[in-house]
């Protein structure tokens, strides 16, 4: 998959949150906000020339190659790494144990949901 594949999943996940927090279904938002954040995560891997990285088996793999290869050197703030990892447990939660999510935890993942995907979009348009 190209860096423009990533890219798309991540805005067609992040306009899904955004059409489920309108519905108030909180469990969707965490869902769909993570996988807007995970896709973005793999675009910037790629993005930062670790393209091998982006293709880990595992979402912690994911998760430990943004953070050593994107977050770690710079590429991005650091703190996207743990706003990252609390988002993949939040989803967990929502996919596993929906009655512990409520519209507040949506309305946090939403805006993560938002704010992430804006900075991995800069740091692949500063790479091309």
């Amino acid at each position: 998959m190209s860096i423009d594949h990533f890219l798309k999943k991540t805005s067609v996940s992040l306009e899904a949150a955004e059409l489920l927090i309108k519905a108030e279904n909180a469990e969707s938002v965490c869902n769909r906000g993570y996988y807007a954040m995970f896709n973005g995560a793999r675009a910037a891997l790629v993005a930062v020339g670790e393209e091998k990285a982006a293709y880990a088996k595992t979402h912690s793999g994911i998760l430990s190659n943004f953070s050593r290869h994107v977050a770690k050197p710079g590429h991005v703030e650091a703190k996207w790494s743990g706003v990252l990892a609390q988002e993949e447990r939040r989803r967990l939660l929502a996919d596993y144990e929906s009655e512990a999510i409520v519209q507040a935890d949506a309305e946090d993942a939403i805006l993560h949901a938002r704010q992430f995907p804006a900075t991995i979009f800069s740091l692949v348009d500063s790479r091309r």
